[in-house]
């Protein structure tokens, strides 16, 4: 009698997943396979200068699309002889920024340094940007 009660329950229990979709698919979904994406993602910045902009590019050798991308400027005011930050705003894989020569009272920007944040499909984040300043009017 157990054994009927038993082979009644298995049975059951295989048409109620089977019902549903079937049974569990019990391929690892762990944090080690997303991570493995995470680390691929890299980034690389190229930037080009004329006396009034400067020109930048991401470009991303690795990751899951699609990439969103955010930049950052730092810039340096003569007038204050102080370092101002702005950002991260959103935009698309090139930007170009104003880098217009100080005038004689020193309001304008007089260097600028930028660097960029990719994000990837699966939420890996990367920062790309130049260690040096763009002197501008030089």
């Amino acid at each position: 009698m157990k054994s009927k009660r038993m082979v009644a329950l298995v049975l059951g229990a295989g048409t109620w997943l089977t019902a549903c979709g079937g049974p569990i698919d019990d391929t690892p979904r762990s944090e080690e396979t997303l991570g493995a994406q995470r680390a691929g993602l890299t980034a690389s910045l190229s930037c080009s200068q004329d006396p009034v902009w400067l020109r930048c590019e991401v470009l991303v050798t690795e990751g899951v699309p699609p990439f969103t991308y955010a930049w950052t400027q730092r810039i340096f005011l003569e007038a204050t002889g102080r370092y101002y930050t702005s950002g991260p705003t959103p935009g698309a894989a090139s930007r170009s920024f104003s880098c217009r020569p100080p005038d004689e009272t020193g309001t304008l920007l007089s260097s600028l340094r930028v660097s960029a944040t990719v994000t990837d499909a699966t939420g890996a984040v990367v920062h790309a940007g130049y260690s040096s300043e763009f002197s501008c009017g030089g």
